[in-house]
């Protein structure tokens, strides 16, 4: 959850303009490690440069860092527990990365500079929210924007009124399969207040869920907040922020889920303006999906979420994926260059992938095939038909797989993130050739094809 509440969803029609087809990919597994450590000189270990590598998404070198300048015995630092709580936080490693916040915390005196005292509380206020303590979260993220963090008030109310403990399950069984309906984003059926099915798109993408405010009035979901900010590939709208009573999903129901309350019409998707494509009625953000494991097969039309389990929280990070403010954040090899850093979208639709223009940039020595075209793109808040560049014939390596032949248009993220520079999406075009596990417990995607 952010300053604002990013909803991205990408619609699954692209329009094949201009010769603009899309390629058939070629899938081979590879022995990929999950970080090859590099040899750090004395002088490569300093604050800043962990600060520089956390924000460039280079997680795994970070962590390297840090286990280097723990031996210089630096621990009195305030700024070194606060590099290890963010990225034990990326690790979903929450009691630990709380720890080090508090470690931080006792290191607080007159003389520390105000923006190391906001972005402490910032980060601790989001750590709560992240254990579903808003009652501990609201404090200290309104302290942070007490002192000039950009925190949007809206955000701290939601916290400072929703006085309900979040995503409380209830299930007879620990796993339940659903029918997943797949035409390029995958859907599932969902009841709200006990209500009767309704449509939800299922989108790692998506930073909070979605309720229409259509469905909202009927199932008397109502708002603790209005005014927040959303943002989609329509551009940003207005939504109310409320809590859902009770979500079922096949034989689970998830008590007291936090919803952004969208005007129906950002969620009916609609050509050129006037011809509609599809409408749905919500969106099951990551907020909720990763309070599971949950598996995304493609190919057999099912969705499969498995209750979670108490587990020790594992004392090292063994993951291959990180969690950053609600975004699925993936470690990416572009053209057997390492160091990228993709969202994992499962809203996303209408091409394999898509890369930023930063991302293209770190490319710039590559001899590349790049193309124009008009696509097609649709999302929360509205879309219609743009010209892209288009970088054609690329091989990802993601999971332990090379990808082949693999199209990305260029696209000017709406997801724009202070904590961390992100380069491109991983779509369903790409997903739909795997069945997907997300273990949120061990940090892992694991693909089958």
């Amino acid at each position: 959850m952010k300053a604002t509440f990013k909803i991205l969803l990408w619609a699954s029609l692209v329009l094949h303009i201009a010769g603009c087809a899309v390629s058939k990919l070629q899938i081979t597994e590879v022995q990929s490690p999950r970080y090859s450590p590099k040899d750090i000189s004395h002088q490569d270990v300093s604050v800043a440069r962990i600060k520089q590598e956390l924000r460039e998404g280079h997680l795994g070198l970070a962590e390297q860092l840090l286990e280097a300048i723990l031996k210089e015995g630096k621990e009195d630092e305030i700024e070194i527990h606060m590099c290890r709580g963010l990225l034990y936080h990326y690790q979903n490693r929450l009691q630990a990365a709380l720890n080090e916040f508090k470690k931080a915390l006792t290191l607080l005196n007159p003389t520390v500079d105000q923006a190391i005292q906001r972005n402490l509380y910032e980060n601790i206020g989001y750590l709560y929210y992240d254990l579903n303590n808003y009652k501990k979260a609201a404090p200290y993220l309104r302290q942070s924007k007490e002192l000039g963090g950009e925190i949007e008030e809206a955000e701290i109310e939601f916290f400072e009124k929703f006085q309900s403990i979040p995503y409380q399950i209830e299930t007879q069984n620990q796993t339940t399969k659903l029918k997943m309906d797949y035409k390029g984003i995958p859907t599932v059926k969902s009841k709200v207040n006990g209500s009767r099915e309704l449509d939800f798109i299922l989108d790692t993408g998506a930073q909070m869920t979605v309720l229409s405010s259509e469905m909202a009035k009927k199932l008397n979901v109502k708002p603790l907040v209005s005014g927040s900010r959303g943002a989609g590939a329509g551009g940003e709208f207005s939504v109310d922020l409320g809590m859902i009573d009770s979500l079922q999903l096949g034989d689970i129901v998830i008590k007291n889920v936090p919803v952004a309350i969208i005007d129906s019409r950002k969620l009916t998707f609609k050509l050129f303006g006037f011809m509609t494509i599809f409408k749905i009625d919500g969106i099951i953000g990551l907020p909720l999906l990763k309070q599971f494991d949950v598996i995304f097969d493609y190919k057999g039309k099912r969705f499969i979420l498995d209750a979670p389990q108490k587990i020790e929280e594992p004392l090292s990070f063994e993951g291959n994926f990180y969690l950053v403010r609600d975004m699925m954040i993936l470690p990416v090899g572009i053209n057997g260059i390492d160091g990228f850093t993709f969202h994992v979208d499962t809203g996303g639709g209408g091409s394999h992938a898509f890369i930023t223009p930063e991302g293209l940039e770190e490319l710039k020595n590559q001899q590349l095939k790049i193309s124009k075209n008009l696509r097609g793109v649709w999302g929360a808040g509205g879309g219609g038909v743009r010209k892209f560049k288009d970088v054609k014939n690329v091989v990802l390596r993601i999971c332990g797989f090379d990808i082949r032949n693999v199209d990305m248009p260029v696209f000017e993220s709406p997801i724009k993130d202070k904590l961390l520079e992100t380069d491109g999406f991983i779509n369903n075009m790409i997903l739909e050739n795997f069945k997907v596990k997300m273990d949120f417990r061990k940090m892992q995607i694991i693909l089958a094809n």
